[in-house]
């Protein structure tokens, strides 16, 4: 009975470990990219007003996609594959922004379509705390998410300047669909 029991503390170490890892690694999708694409997309020869343009079709994306997310975050079981699979898309509309033509159609939709995805992320990421920690421990849970959220912002501003000095502007894009 007491290897089940250290069995159980064993994976709900590794569940913790896990959920503070997808915190860290979700931060540079989200955080860092709209920076490096706007001064991407500036060298490409666009105005101001189609960057604000692209950087609102991503925020649009987020806004009109959040009530979906949360439903779907409460009527889902397999809430981490689906947290996985919004992460995989959000990754590769990132990744194709260096591969496809700079032009705003297809920028303003793979802006649109991220932040789509990236709306999934709160809900999911609050979900998977609640179901690991409960009730009781989900304010400190969650803080420590958030601790884990901005060590990985400032972890990815710094990969994405080191990357930029020495692979180029496109580089970014690839470490955020990696």
């Amino acid at each position: 009975m007491r290897r089940s029991y250290g069995n159980r503390q064993k994976n709900k170490k590794r569940s913790f470990f896990g959920l503070n890892a997808a915190n860290f690694f979700q931060a540079e999708m989200v955080g860092v990219i709209l920076p490096v694409l706007n001064v991407l997309l500036r060298k490409s020869g666009w105005r101001y007003d189609a960057l604000g343009v692209a950087t609102a079709a991503a925020g649009l994306g987020t806004l009109l996609f959040q009530g979906l997310a949360g439903w779907l975050t409460d009527g889902v079981s397999r809430r981490r594959f689906l947290f996985a699979a919004m992460s995989l898309l959000t990754g590769a509309c990132f990744a194709l922004i260096p591969i496809i033509p700079l032009s705003s159609i297809p920028i303003d939709s793979l802006l649109f379509l991220s932040g789509a995805a990236q709306s999934f992320f709160a809900p999911l990421l609050g979900a998977l705390a609640l179901g690991l920690a409960g009730h009781k421990m989900l304010n400190r849970t969650m803080g420590t998410n958030q601790g884990w959220n901005h060590a990985g912002n400032i972890v990815a501003a710094l990969l994405a300047m080191a990357l930029v000095s020495k692979l180029g502007l496109n580089s970014v894009f690839y470490s955020v669909g990696v």
